[in-house]
């Protein structure tokens, strides 16, 4: 292990990303059973990360992926733009966009930009309004090759 420092903030953030990864509640950092176990066999410096911190660390972290993103695309020529939509047997109506691009090293690139509730039904204006509002938000309209 060398030489461990313990940040409370890499924790905070490390602890977010599990939460994330394995779809976990925000509530997850407030466990008794996990202070007690982190505490007593990783590290006594071990604090709880409440439901509000995780939450804000979400916010954060998607915040600063989406600059990245932003900032990716800035150096690429073209992308193609792809959606899916699907209603779920409950009747809630979701929609997830999708750009495609080649990177410089002719690698298929593939990032979510959108994941979301739509309205029902969902017809072509409100598809359509929906890919313009997220290929403006990241600014690659005049990148966009494919028709939508």
């Amino acid at each position: 292990m060398g030489n461990f420092t313990y940040s409370a903030a890499r924790h905070k953030t490390e602890l977010t990303k599990h939460i994330i990864r394995d779809e976990l509640p925000f509530t997850t950092g407030e466990s008794e059973s996990l202070q007690d176990y982190a505490s007593i066999s990783l590290n006594p410096s071990f604090t709880r990360v409440s439901r509000q911190q995780a939450r804000n660390e979400v916010i954060r972290l998607f915040n600063e992926r989406k600059a990245a993103l932003k900032a990716d695309f800035q150096n690429v020529s073209k992308l193609a733009i792809t959606s899916d939509i699907w209603t779920t047997k409950w009747s809630y109506a979701y929609i997830c966009i999708t750009a495609h691009y080649i990177d410089a090293q002719w690698m298929l690139q593939k990032h979510i930009i959108c994941l979301k509730l739509i309205e029902c039904p969902h017809t072509g204006a409100i598809i359509s309004s929906e890919i313009s509002k997220y290929v403006r938000e990241y600014d690659i309209h005049p990148k966009v090759t494919s028709p939508f």
